[in-house]
This record gives structure tokens, sequence and C-alpha cells, in this order.
């Protein structure tokens, strides 16, 4: 699919599917905090078979955490679940049967809930494809990012920046489609030309600057008064 040509419904879509897939990931990157906290506890006390029990979910769930980023789907989610549920009731019997220590205590009643979490949203994500990286939804979300973030803001007409603080969001201002980009891939979003709306407040410290504000946006951004310009001419606003 190129993006370029393509419905609204259809980047939304694409943009819906590239943050679940982005979400999975992170997921991830949970799953092996876990791992190494289990493998932690485990080596502390490696004189029990609960110990040893322990060190063994600990690895299973680094490995498991690893194939979650690296192939992010629902079956993933799933795995998550399984797997938290069985290193939190194993930290729960470990202080019930031989360690008096609330703070594993509490790790694993986390767990447990991390589990019941993801078991729900294995159930909210069964409209994924089973390899969601190959739909190609994501692939036409990857175009779009890849673009966005290759396109020379200096000399490209169609493209706008707007900052806050640690936030920089690129905007890719199409015939009727405007895509917005979040700090280079954390985000991607598609709206209707008429939907993207930015009101400027003008800045009097600096004339070559100017405060914008969107309905779609919770604060405020900064944006070159040459890129509101494009924004402007892009709108079909006289700017003379």
């Amino acid at each position: 699919m190129d993006y370029r040509y393509a419905e609204l419904s259809d980047l939304q879509e694409a943009s819906a599917r590239y943050i679940q897939k982005e979400g999975l990931r992170r997921r991830g990157y949970g799953v092996i905090v876990f791992g190494v906290l289990a493998l932690f506890i485990g080596f502390d006390r490696p004189d029990n078979i609960f110990s040893l029990g322990l060190i063994l979910i600990g690895v299973f769930l680094i490995i498991e955490g690893i194939w979650g980023i690296l192939k992010p789907s629902p079956s993933a989610i799933l795995v998550h679940s399984i797997a938290l549920g069985l290193v939190g009731v194993w930290n729960i019997l470990i202080v019930l049967l031989f360690i008096n220590s609330m703070l594993i205590l509490l790790l694993g009643v986390i767990q447990l809930k991390w589990a019941y979490n993801y078991y729900k949203e294995y159930h909210y994500s069964d409209s994924l494809v089973t390899d969601i990286s190959q739909n190609e939804y994501i692939q036409t979300a990857n175009e779009m990012i890849n673009d966005i973030n290759s396109m020379d803001i200096q000399v490209s007409n169609d493209l706008i920046e707007l900052k806050h603080q640690s936030t920089i969001i690129r905007i890719l201002m199409m015939p009727y489609i405007a895509i917005l980009l979040i700090n280079k891939t954390e985000e991607v979003a598609a709206l209707s030309k008429s939907d993207f709306q930015l009101t400027m407040i003008p800045d009097e410290n600096n004339p070559n600057i100017a405060i914008v504000a969107s309905p779609i946006f919770k604060n405020r951004f900064t944006i070159e008064m040459e890129y509101y310009n494009r924004y402007l001419f892009w709108k079909g606003i006289d700017i003379s």
C-alpha cells in the first residue's frame, strides 16, 4: 500500500497497528525485567528447590521477553500472561514456605496483576494477525515513518515541526491528510486536513517563533514562523 495515495481510514488503521506493535514490544522489555529479578532472587538463595525453579523461570522469562520483542503478536501477550502468572505464584509460595519477605510477596502480587492485565489484553488484541510485524498496515506505517524522518525540513515545504520540551512532532501535510510523527518512532497518527487545526499565539519576545495550540494536543507547542506559514498555505489561508 502506497501511503501517498491511500485512504484516510487505511492510514489510521496503519497508525493504530503500529502503535499496537510498539506496545507489544515494550511489554517484552517488561517481561525481561521480571526475568532478571527472578534470577536475582533465585541466585540469592540457591539452596532450595523453589530458588532453583525461580532461576529456571527467570531464564524462561528473559528468552520469552526477547521473543516478544522480535516477534510481537497476540500469542506473545498470552505467553507473557502465563509466564508472569507462573513466576508470581512461585514468589508467593517462596514467601509462604521459606522466606519471610514482604518485598518478594509484593513482587509476586504485582506479577499476578500484570499477568491478569496481559490476559485481558490478549482477548482485546485477537483481531491482530498472527505475526503483526509482517502485516501490510505495519509496512505502510514504517514507510511513512522512514520517509518523514528522512526529509530535510529546510527544503520540504510540505513538512513542519512542533516542539514542546523533549517532544518533537513532525507533520507531513499531504493534499487532504496530515500525518503526525511523534519523537521519530514513538507514535504516528493520520488526520484529515479539516481535523488538523493550529491556532497561533504570537511570541512577543521572538518574532520568528510562534506558540500554537490545537484541540488534539494537551500542551502548547512552539513553531518557527516559516513552518507556520507553510501550514497556512496548506490550509489555503491568505498570509499576505
